[in-house]
């Protein structure tokens, strides 16, 4: 009886605060709810509509998401990519996994424009630590990932010629994980 007791004066005290802050809630509501997580089936399904746009406009490139840990969880290489495509994707989107959450910004571009308006002569004038952050790149084609408003992983792009070309095929890419429904 005590424990109902206890379970109930923690549910008005709940609901009091909400009401004191402006919200209202019911007792379900005061639970946090279950975060959603990224599925190896739509972290797939977004790297191979990105690597598959980008080559359907010419361009061979890798794709690799990241879930909100920054460790990967899909990586494809397209056809004719370089080399350095695959560290350079996994950086984008390791980047926007990384300084999106801090900057409320969620794409490589964003996050560059954040920079370039803190700090009047550019991305240089950061302050880093001694040793650069491994895996960090200010370079456009990283594009966040959600579910609702929760960020739950990141896409990274990159062997078009142009930042923008990647970006545009991380969205594409973004816009198929966000189809994927388990």
């Amino acid at each position: 009886m005590r424990h109902g007791m206890v379970r109930s004066s923690l549910a008005a005290i709940l609901l009091g605060l909400g009401s004191f802050v402006g919200l209202s809630m019911s007792p379900l509501q005061a639970a946090a709810p279950i975060p959603a997580s990224l599925s190896a089936r739509a972290a797939l399904r977004a790297v191979d509509v990105a690597v598959e746009t980008c080559r359907q406009k010419g361009y061979g490139v890798t794709a690799t998401v990241v879930n909100q840990e920054g460790s990967i969880v899909a990586v494809l290489r397209g056809d004719r990519a370089t080399p350095h495509t695959v560290e350079h994707s996994f950086n984008k989107a390791y980047t926007t996994i990384t300084l999106g959450p801090i900057l409320k910004t969620y794409s490589t571009a964003d996050i560059i424009e954040v920079f370039e308006k803190q700090h009047r002569q550019g991305i240089g004038d950061w302050a880093l630590p001694p040793i650069p952050i491994k895996g960090i790149t200010f370079n456009i084609g990283g594009v966040g990932l959600f579910a609702n408003t929760l960020l739950i992983g990141s896409i990274g792009v990159s062997g078009a010629p142009d930042g923008h070309i990647d970006q545009e095929c991380a969205f594409k890419g973004r816009d198929a994980a966000n189809a994927v429904r388990e």
